[in-house]
């Protein structure tokens, strides 16, 4: 009876410690582990190397791009110059172009969107001061912004999303990826249905991710049902041979990230390399598709951000700097040494400077007084005085009060007057520089 007891007893044993090694991960417990992967390694730099595909329903060939991102981020600034996506033959094309680049920079206080052309007069710079304005510009153009849970259509992270979300639910049986038993997320909400799997064995990162929204769903912050303009009305015309624009309105849209590859920097895994796809799918059948090749060249977590000269935009005097105020109202400028300053024809500054010109011509001071009327003006405010070596010299009466009179009484000194008429010169003229630059504007807003 002993003997049956113990081995009860045993075996009861043994059945909880099996049963407690293969209990899962709850959805906090993977989530948060997630994001503390995320945390260690949001103070970096990165250099990157994408190869994008444009495949399109209605055409029988690619097209082929290549991009060039380098990405200073403390987790709270951010740095992002990007070479545009420059044509290339065919996916192992590397003969490119020197030409220019954008730079995006949040400095904590400013946004500047920098397009950098081949001519300085092509070139702009938008700025503004809201810090959500052109927020989900990075997670748009940054290629490598999906390895780091942005992913298309979404603004907020995919972890965001999932602790936001009512339900998440957690696959019971875990499923190999790229030989790595992983767990896997699924949740329905506004932003459409995720699915992701997270690698247990590389730092709890994402390893595969799915995401399919439809008509109803948010993407961009909008609703993914979106129409198209008349092409035609609009005066866009497509040079012949080109894959004609889409009419059809959009109804669908799907994102895939696989292929993730990591390797380790300072203990901490990173995600170095991935294949992902975003798909289009218009109320005609027309589907498009963009096929992504992500490659990290270079990484550093520890940077020297004052050295690298990061989260400083680095714009060319002379380009046009558009600045958008808490209204989005666009305000026009232009840089100069690291600054913008107002927006003015040189024809309104020279017609300016000749008035101002002018107007100093025309007022008396002291330097274009002629001598018998300067005899004459002083004999009118010095009456009192008789002696002749009473008199003082310019230099002196320049630190003593005024002697009063009528006339000091009724209009101030003689300096007082030319203050006076010189200022109020200012301010007309600087009224009407105002009034030019705000018809200037009107115009262009037109």
């Amino acid at each position: 009876m002993k003997y049956n007891i113990s081995s009860v007893a045993f075996g009861v044993l043994i059945l909880s410690s099996i049963c407690y090694s293969k209990q899962t991960l709850t959805v906090d417990d993977l989530l948060a582990r997630y994001d503390q992967t995320q945390k260690n390694m949001q103070s970096k730099y990165i250099k990157s190397e994408t190869i994008r595909e444009y495949r399109d329903s209605w055409s029988e060939k690619s097209d082929w791009y290549i991009e060039r991102s380098e990405f200073y981020t403390d987790g709270t600034r951010i740095d992002l110059t990007i070479r545009n996506w420059i044509p290339i033959r065919d996916k192992n094309d590397r003969d490119l172009p020197d030409f220019g680049h954008v730079q995006v920079v949040w400095d904590k206080d400013s946004w500047y969107e920098y397009h950098e052309l081949e001519e300085v007069k092509a070139s702009q710079v938008v700025i503004s001061k809201k810090e959500d304005t052109n927020k989900g510009f990075v997670s748009i153009a940054y290629p490598g912004a999906c390895l780091e849970g942005f992913f298309p259509g979404d603004i907020k992270t995919v972890s965001s999303i999932f602790h936001e979300a009512t339900q998440v639910r957690l696959y019971d049986k875990k499923e190999n990826i790229n030989g790595v038993q992983c767990h896997v997320l699924e949740a329905t909400t506004e932003y459409g249905r995720h699915k992701i799997w997270i690698d247990p064995e590389h730092g709890y990162n994402i390893c595969q991710a799915e995401v399919s929204k439809e008509k109803g769903d948010l993407y961009n912050g909008k609703l993914v049902y979106r129409t198209y303009p008349n092409w035609k009305e609009l005066g866009v015309k497509l040079p012949k041979g080109k894959i004609p624009l889409p009419t059809s309105p959009r109804i669908g849209t799907a994102f895939k990230l696989t292929n993730v590859k990591f390797q380790k920097y300072n203990d901490i895994w990173m995600p170095v390399s991935a294949d992902y796809e975003k798909r289009t799918m218009h109320e005609n059948g027309r589907v498009r598709r963009l096929l992504f090749s992500y490659t990290v060249n270079e990484v550093d977590l520890s940077p020297n951000f004052e050295d690298a000269q990061a989260f400083v935009p680095h714009i060319r005097n002379g380009t046009r700097a558009i600045l958008l105020d808490e209204e989005n109202h666009v305000l026009d400028y232009h840089w100069v040494d690291g600054r913008i300053e107002p927006d003015v024809d040189d024809s309104v500054l020279k017609s300016i400077d000749e008035t101002l010109e002018e107007l100093i011509e025309e007022s008396p001071n002291e330097n274009n007084i002629s001598s018998p009327e300067a005899e004459q003006i002083t004999k009118e405010h010095t009456h009192s005085i008789d002696k002749p070596e009473d008199i003082r010299s310019e230099k002196d009466m320049s630190t003593t009060k005024p002697i009063e009179s009528e006339t000091y009484d009724e209009w101030g000194s003689l300096l007082g007057r030319v203050t006076f008429f010189a200022l109020g010169s200012v301010i007309v003229l600087g009224s009407i520089g105002f009034l030019v630059l705000r018809i200037k504007r009107s115009k262009k807003n037109v």
